[in-house]
């Protein structure tokens, strides 16, 4: 297993807080550690949607988002930033169930197994008032 040299916290309360430079350098630091370390970076969801362009330019081993559930939405910004990372290796953590809806279980898959979940599209049914989910996939 590798060794874990550090851990960074980018918010704007931690390390690499409200100025610009200290920020690139906590991302920075994080990303560049020999061969068999590594290091851990956290953030909060706001602070990814906010510095996208700084996290999403890296190369990353493992991308863990606690309180998953807060990816559920397909369209809000921060799921789509989520699921830009540059990784191989993507896990969610979450306790929040689905509220039996199909785009919601959809987005969460689709962020752990991009490409083979499909596409989703939301069908308003006519008759019977009712609405259904759909995957469907690209050709």
């Amino acid at each position: 297993a590798p060794e874990i040299t550090s851990v960074a916290v980018l918010h704007s309360s931690g390390d690499g807080g409200s100025d610009s430079s200290a920020r690139v350098a906590t991302v920075r630091r994080a990303c560049s550690v020999a061969a068999g370390k590594c290091s851990v970076l956290i953030t909060s969801y706001e602070m990814m949607r906010i510095q996208a362009s700084l996290l999403l330019a890296q190369r990353w081993q493992y991308i863990v988002l606690d309180e998953g559930h807060k990816i559920r939405n397909p369209d809000a910004e921060v799921t789509l930033v989520a699921k830009r990372f540059n990784t191989s290796h993507r896990l969610i953590l979450t306790g929040a169930p689905i509220q039996n809806r199909l785009n919601e279980l959809w987005s969460l898959f689709d962020f752990v197994f991009p490409g083979p979940a499909g596409t989703f599209r939301f069908i308003s049914l006519d008759r019977g008032g009712g609405a259904r989910g759909e995957v469907v996939h690209a050709p």
